[in-house]
């Protein structure tokens, strides 16, 4: 019961939180008032690069009296490999932080079209959490980013520019598809995740729900006994499986089929919401976001949470919505009761 609920909070709760807060304030306020964490956010980003040390994870960590974590507090905490850079703040894993990193980016992209003083400040921040997405190491952040605004730009674009797109798209794709599966087939010591790990995962998880496809194993069989992550667990046989990379996986193995469905369906309800409203000068990435954020997620997982990102500014995006019905119905019902007075 306990973990059915936070697993309920953790997805539902976000996106009706941040779409009350939406609701009553106003999505304009929120983005605004965010700025100086965004600036501080990405500041501790790159100087996090730049002394090969991430101090606000430390201070954070060191403030609490047990941590469970692999780093030692007592000396610099990096994750910062020999062929990449990898930055994380205060987040658990890079994944994580570039979730962050993607979601605001796409957040913000939208009020470029406002007027010149705040272009100004929303090119600032824009190009500082595009020089973070770079740094975090999070190769699936900086795809799905540069997907959200190409999402964005070909719904602008007329019919005949998006059918030249479109086939561009086909054509590159279908030219590097190769490419990708030579580089990608094999994995390589610290070289990130491979076709055959991933088929390696599926096959497991199709091991795991045999008994129960429907279903699954329970909320947090994952964690808890797949990888011990709960001290009880007694079954610990997934070290070699890399954290299970896909919230497919995760999701089929803890509440079978039908809850990877109703995932989906979640995320298809958002999508589609936030499509047809995709003209409110505000909310015009929404549907970017939330495509990206689904790709996202289906390619590396909801390590450390990241989900919880995109609930959140999908939220606010659906309770901006929401604000906008009742200010027309408000603004239709004035002259109606002025009539009436009359």
């Amino acid at each position: 019961m306990y973990y059915g609920i936070r697993d309920a909070i953790d997805c539902l709760g976000y996106i009706y939180a941040a779409y009350l807060y939406a609701r009553h304030v106003g999505i304009n306020n929120l983005a605004f008032k965010l700025i100086p964490f965004v600036y501080i956010i990405c500041a501790c980003g790159i100087i996090e690069v730049m002394l090969n040390d991430n101090i606000p994870y430390r201070m954070v960590c060191a403030a609490f009296p047990h941590y469970n974590g692999s780093f030692d507090l007592n000396s610099k905490v990096s994750l910062i490999e020999s062929w990449r850079l990898r930055t994380f703040f205060t987040t658990k894993h890079p994944t994580a932080f570039g979730m962050l990193l993607m979601s605001l980016f796409l957040f913000y992209l939208p009020y470029l079209k406002n007027d010149t003083q705040e272009r100004k400040k929303i090119l600032s921040v824009l190009i500082l959490l595009s020089i973070n997405l770079v740094l975090c190491g999070s190769r699936t952040a900086l795809v799905c980013a540069l997907l959200g605004v190409a999402l964005m730009i070909f719904d602008r674009v007329g019919p005949f520019l998006k059918l030249i797109i479109a086939g561009i798209v086909i054509f590159s794709f279908s030219a590097l598809f190769s490419f990708m599966v030579d580089n990608f087939q094999t994995s390589h010591a610290g070289k990130g995740s491979s076709l055959d790990f991933r088929e390696r995962q599926l096959l497991f998880t199709m091991v795991s729900i045999s008994n129960s496809p429907i279903l699954g194993n329970g909320n947090k069989y994952t964690s808890h006994v797949i990888f011990a992550e709960d001290t009880r667990a007694q079954d610990n046989h997934g070290d070699d499986l890399g954290g299970l990379e896909s919230v497919v996986f995760s999701l089929l193995i803890d509440r079978g089929f039908f809850g990877l469905f109703s995932y989906y369906l979640l995320l298809l309800w958002m999508f589609i919401i936030l499509f047809k409203h995709r003209k409110a000068p505000l909310i015009s990435g929404g549907f970017a976001l939330v495509a990206a954020g689904t790709v996202f997620v289906t390619l590396s997982g909801t390590i450390g949470n990241c989900s919880q990102f995109l609930f959140l500014f999908a939220g606010c995006q659906l309770g901006e919505i929401q604000k906008e019905k009742i200010e027309e119905l408000e603004a239709e019902e004035k002259p109606s009761l002025d009539d009436a007075k009359e």
